[in-house]
């Protein structure tokens, strides 16, 4: 099933509102049947393991030991905590059952390089959609001219640094981390979104303008993972001046459509599958489908994204 099809079976679901977020719920049924296990999940189980590559370790780069008889899936922006230092997940991969791999990630704490434990947690987040949108881009970039999952690490921390200063969160390290930590309270309001029957994902608003789309598979997948995909977008309403404007009825409808119709790119992905990069001119996507299903599509739009696509000073 390619991501026109999965996109064409969806349902919208009626907006909630909370401050400067929007979500519509996106319901659908998902033709996957495999069996895996999240990032979260898997990690306590105690047999799946996220450590530096060697005792000195690299940034762009972590190991993944999978000792688990199912496969684990792992999702762009998702954060991981610990080690040297903190880490986000470059793009979403689906790590097979007994199997070691090296993935590509990006720091998300700038003022540390140091063991503060053996190996990594999760931290139950991923990156802010705004980051996150332009990492994609960037490693789209990186993808199609060097074949590498790669992306600007200036520009990762000049976009956490950005984040808090205007939130007035202090970090010691600069840790992405610090400012969830900081607007916990606030957030846990803006992620209280209802669940719904047969919810495979959503699309998100911002000050009243479409930011982004998440979709999964199957719902139960989607409810595993939606705090993490929920808050990602809260703490960027709330780093805004304020509601600009109702998102018109048919904006929803219009940017699934959008992303329906943008062009594919694919490609071998690292693990299971086949990468999946999306580009509509107005958005930019990825996804990885695994075996003619799509695992998992995510899609900004160019407004959220900035110039992500282009190289930029600190470019990997």
């Amino acid at each position: 099933m390619t991501h026109q099809a999965f996109i064409g079976n969806l349902q919208l679901g009626g907006p909630w509102t909370s401050g400067a977020l929007t979500i519509w719920p996106l319901i659908g049924g998902g033709a996957g049947e495999r069996d895996y296990a999240t990032l979260d999940e898997a990690l306590a189980t105690g047999r799946f393991q996220v450590g530096e590559v060697g005792e000195a370790g690299t940034v762009p780069e972590l190991k993944v030991d999978n000792r688990l008889d199912r496969p684990v899936l792992l999702l762009d922006g998702e954060e991981l905590i610990g080690a040297k230092q903190n880490r986000v997940l470059n793009l979403t991969i689906m790590v097979p059952a007994n199997a070691e791999l090296t993935i590509p990630v990006s720091c998300v704490e700038a003022g540390r390089w140091r063991y503060a434990s053996r190996g990594f947690r999760s931290s139950g987040r991923t990156q802010f959609a705004r980051g996150r949108a332009r990492k994609l881009g960037q490693v789209s970039f990186s993808l199609r001219e060097r074949g590498q999952a790669h992306a600007s690490q200036a520009d990762v921390w000049n976009e956490i640094d950005g984040k808090a200063r205007r939130m007035g969160v202090l970090s010691d390290t600069g840790a992405m981390s610090d400012i969830y930590r900081a607007k916990e309270d606030e957030l846990a309001s803006m992620t209280a979104a209802p669940s719904h029957e047969g919810q495979v994902g959503a699309v998100f608003a911002i000050a009243g303008r479409i930011a982004g789309v998440e979709l999964f598979e199957r719902a139960e997948i989607y409810a595993r993972l939606a705090a993490k995909i929920i808050s990602s977008y809260a703490l960027d309403a709330l780093d805004t001046e304020g509601l600009d404007r109702r998102p018109q009825i048919d904006e929803p409808a219009a940017f699934l459509k959008a992303v329906a119709a943008a062009t594919g790119e694919r490609r071998k992905a690292i693990g299971l599958g086949d990468d999946i990069r999306i580009d509509g001119g107005e958005l930019v996507g990825a996804g990885l489908e695994v075996d003619g299903v799509p695992v998992h599509l995510v899609a900004f739009a160019a407004s959220v994204a900035g110039q992500a696509q282009t190289p930029m000073p600190g470019f990997d």
